[in-house]
């Protein structure tokens, strides 16, 4: 990774992170922290994990493998969050394909490819999120472009998707355009990844499997939903499902801006904005709120993440290196 984007992540998140506290008072936090009810904290957890659960099953239907396992598809799922906590420019998305090669389970390439189809699951379910935020959040001009931005970024995708599985021969085309500027070894690689890549989305293919991934992407942001919304009702907050929701949309869109490790900062301030200036809570309050959910999803990865990586006696040194960036 370039020292470049290490710096970038770095910046944005310490500037989130002052814009977000500049104007909290402090002395007002401990009593907001005090009336947190423990009984919806740990409802709140219980629904993380189903969340953690369920992404894990849709893994399996995503790339159906004899030798992927309940268990390794959990692994890659928990360590991919782990690193993308503790290392800059979101390296964990390149775990799974490290890690499966590893085990023999598929090439990295392939699984590379099964990473995007998730990711692109996952902006279908946003896309839905920020429908209902446009019909019921529509005063904040900064929040709607923002939404724009990313029902086009989606878009986008959906296209260069579609065109790579219905369209393959017009796909390899393009890519090798493009790989002819490079040298021929790296054009090469570049070319065989591209390849492998593109029979990681040959799953959408299968309607009945692709229903399936639709279902159970369904319930991984419900579970996101509920989370959200049990913790709203461990501080007493009133929102319904359709606030939580909203602010899951934000916080979801706000997470592609360069950030360091567990995106410090960028969480932090669109948290409390949200909160604050449309929902209508004090600041304090919106700065407690991230606080304890932002601390209860980052702790409960890296206590996971910290355990699978003993067992599977995997180190950072093991997999930084196998990252693109570097790999190339």
């Amino acid at each position: 990774m370039s020292k470049y984007k290490k710096f970038l992540g770095i910046f944005f998140s310490l500037f989130f992170l002052w814009l977000a506290l500049r104007k909290i008072d402090f002395y007002a936090l401990p009593k907001t922290l005090s009336s947190l009810d423990p009984v919806y904290i740990l409802l709140l957890i219980i629904a993380y994990t189903l969340e953690m659960l369920t992404r894990t099953h849709r893994w399996l239907i995503i790339q159906p493998k004899e030798s992927l396992t309940f268990k390794y598809s959990f692994y890659g799922l928990i360590m991919t969050f782990f690193f993308n906590n503790i290392l800059p420019a979101r390296a964990g998305e390149f775990f799974k394909p490290f890690y499966f090669s590893q085990k023999g389970i598929a090439e990295s390439g392939e699984t590379l490819g099964a990473v995007v189809l998730e990711r692109f699951f996952d902006g279908i379910m946003l896309l839905g999120l920020i429908l209902i935020s446009f019909q019921n959040f529509t005063g904040n001009d900064l929040l709607r472009k923002a939404s724009i931005i990313t029902a086009v970024f989606y878009s986008l995708i959906l296209f260069g998707i579609l065109l790579a599985i219905f369209k393959r021969n017009i796909f390899e085309r393009i890519i090798k355009s493009i790989v002819y500027f490079f040298p021929r070894k790296i054009g090469d690689f570049l070319s065989n990844i591209a390849l492998k890549f593109v029979d990681g989305l040959s799953t959408i293919k299968d309607l009945k499997r692709l229903i399936k991934i639709l279902l159970s992407s369904s319930i991984c942001w419900a579970s996101s939903v509920l989370t959200m919304w049990l913790g709203f009702k461990a501080f007493g907050f009133t929102e319904n499902f359709i606030q939580a929701s909203f602010v899951l949309t934000v916080l979801s869109i706000s997470s592609m801006i360069p950030a360091s490790p567990g995106v410090l900062g960028i969480y932090e301030y669109f948290c409390i904005f949200t909160l604050s200036n449309v929902l209508g809570h004090t600041s304090e309050d919106g700065a407690a709120f991230s606080i304890v959910m932002h601390g209860i999803q980052y702790f409960y990865i890296v206590f996971l993440g910290l355990i699978i990586a003993f067992i599977e006696g995997i180190t950072v040194k093991e997999f930084a290196p196998k990252t693109p960036n570097n790999e190339i």
